[in-house]
């Protein structure tokens, strides 16, 4: 066996690092061509340009002619031989590329906080998707083939001879390329490419001199100019979401830094946590098809942005109702598709013994409400002749749970977040309003307030009932509590367990969020219509607080929106402000939440 000589093997290197400068090259443009418009602004630094300026004087230093002997000269040039310009934009190149690559690393960045502190966050380089994981592997591969190519200089000569010369070039040079491809084609094709989560610039909120703890302490600014009015608050189990068309930003609710943004090619027309809220949706318009009119559904970690499931759409469906693992797709007859989460794997609602659909479905946490009516149940001569109707609850596979008779057409559900109480309005010839459980049988409460909003049902099996004193626009919101009576029974009335008196007009139910333990709601104008918008919140059981939000939110004003009004972790979530043609959100801090 003849071993390689050391001319070879260096040669070789120098094929090598040409090859791994061209597919450094190639990843560095497809990572140009898929980062958003926004990385191209004031945000995108100027040494991703300086590496590009760097790449382009080694391809001239490469290719232009430096000392070559004619053929007749008698001997070959040497390995590197006359490659000093090529060594140092070499050198240049490998300094920028790691530059470039400390700056793309994944989870290696720790964002500044608003309170100064530096706390990493886990995996939190999911900005532009894959699109930074190819700058960060174009950056490395362009440092490997730059150190190659300042050690062994330029591949000499240019041509190789046919035969094993050019096999051995064209194998050195292609390697790099090839393994890059392995390594960076899966992560782009992982994803649909014109997905992107952003995590980068990381936007810090301004801190809010409060004068108590019950007022603002941070302000967050949308980024984009034109996003008043256009935005709306959820609250998740890490912090609160931002939803607004043109995209997803997810915030910490202790101070109002941005954890991470979803920011697709195409209108955002829907988004939602999980009822556990561990989970977010978004469903948006694929402006990748050439109608725009494809629909796509990302579904992410609400704590890191991480893609957990994508999904195309061909309705052109509008919003989803979610559960914890499954959406469901609705169409205008109210029929609906059951989708999990992370596999897509559909299942379509079939009806229950005959029974006729009669209402969109409704979630209950890990379950789902289906209204029906009923053919009349032949068995039974009471009720031969006339049509039953019912609440047929499903689980998040699609099977049946259970039933819930009810004794008229189901004109309303509303369900609380936990999915345990669930209140019912129907029709018919003697209508009414009761709650039942969506997990157990039986009916919990009946004769119920018939107006639209005066009984909601809450976490922990509770409801909240508001009474309005017309006289005093004086409002009480009570917490009631579902008595459990002998079977066969009467249902007995429920029982009140705390209450929160507000000497101001109730707000609209949008502007009003509750929970076993805190209520909080903005009344955007008092009775005259002149006085400012106010902040209700309390404990329940204890005394009502009412923030003036013209001193507390200083500077801010109304969009002209609804108030949105979220209970995350640590503070209480308000949208619904803008300076000039920026949204606003504000966080409120309060003694009684942890």
């Amino acid at each position: 066996m003849r071993w390689i000589s050391a001319d070879t093997i260096w040669r070789l290197i120098s094929w090598a690092g040409t090859g791994a400068v061209l597919g450094g090259v190639l990843a560095l443009v497809g990572a140009a061509l898929l980062s958003p418009a926004e990385r191209w602004g004031e945000t995108f630094p100027l040494l991703h340009w300086g590496l590009g300026g760097a790449i382009v004087l080694l391809t001239a230093a490469w290719a232009l002619p430096g000392g070559e002997h004619t053929p007749g000269s008698g001997w070959d040039r040497r390995p590197g031989e006359g490659s000093g310009p090529l060594r140092a934009a070499a050198v240049l190149v490998g300094c920028l590329a790691v530059l470039v690559a400390l700056r793309e690393v994944p989870g290696a960045r720790t964002p500044v906080r608003a309170s100064g502190e530096g706390e990493p966050l886990p995996d939190v380089l999911v900005d532009f998707g894959a699109v930074s994981h190819l700058w960060y592997l174009s950056a490395l591969t362009l440092l490997a083939g730059a150190l190659m190519l300042a050690v062994a200089g330029r591949p000499e000569p240019l041509r190789p001879a046919s035969g094993r010369p050019r096999i051995q070039a064209v194998s050195a040079g292609l390697a790099p390329v090839v393994a890059l491809a392995v390594l960076a084609v899966p992560p782009v094709l992982d994803r649909d490419p014109s997905v992107h989560t952003l995590a980068e610039p990381l936007a810090s909120a301004k801190a809010a001199a409060s004068v108590h703890g019950d007022e603002v302490t941070w302000v967050w600014e949308h980024p984009e100019a034109g996003s008043a009015g256009e935005i709306s608050v959820a609250a998740t189990d890490t912090g609160a979401l931002i939803h607004g068309p043109r995209g997803v930003w997810a915030l910490d609710s202790r101070d109002g830094s941005e954890r991470w943004r979803f920011q697709p090619v195409g209108e955002v027309l829907w988004s939602e946590p999980t009822p556990d809220g561990e989970r977010v949706a978004v469903l948006y318009r694929d402006e990748t098809g050439a109608d725009h009119e494809q629909r796509s559904v990302a579904v992410l970690a609400a704590d890191t942005g991480r893609p957990v499931g994508y999904h195309r759409i061909r309705d052109e469906a509008d919003r989803l109702l979610l559960t914890d693992r499954a959406f469901l797709q609705v169409e205008e007859s109210g029929r609906f598709t059951l989708r999990d989460h992370e596999s897509g794997e559909a299942t379509l609602y079939r009806r229950d013994r005959g029974c006729a659909q009669t209402g969109a479905p409704v979630i209950a946490d890990a379950r789902i409400l289906v209204p029906e009516e009923c053919p009349p149940d032949e068995d039974d001569a009471e009720s031969a002749e006339e049509e039953s109707h019912q609440l047929r609850v499903l689980t998040e596979a699609g099977g049946t749970y259970g039933r819930r008779e009810i004794p008229g057409p189901v004109e309303q559900v509303l369900s609380a977040p936990d999915g345990w109480a669930v209140v019912v309005h129907y029709g018919g010839d003697d209508p009414g309003v009761l709650a039942v459980r969506s997990r157990n049988r039986g009916v919990t409460a009946e004769n119920l307030p018939t107006e639209p909003g005066r009984v909601v049902p809450v976490d922990g099996e509770l409801l909240m009932h508001t009474e309005t004193d017309e006289d005093t626009d004086q409002v009480e919101y009570r917490l009631e509590r579902p008595v459990v009576g002998e079977p066969g029974g009467d249902i007995p009335d429920t029982e009140t367990v705390d209450s929160l008196v507000f000497a101001t007009p109730a707000p609209v139910p949008e502007s009003v969020a509750v929970s076993p333990e805190l209520f909080a709601g903005v009344r955007a104008e008092g009775p005259d219509g002149n006085e400012p918008a106010v902040l209700l919140v309390g404990s329940w059981g204890a005394d009502g607080i009412e923030v003036p939000l013209d001193s507390a939110a200083e500077g801010l004003a109304p969009d002209g929106s609804t108030f949105g009004v979220a209970l995350a972790p640590h503070a209480i979530v308000v949208s619904g402000f803008s300076v000039g043609d920026r949204a606003q959100v504000i966080g409120v801090g309060s003694g009684a939440v942890s």
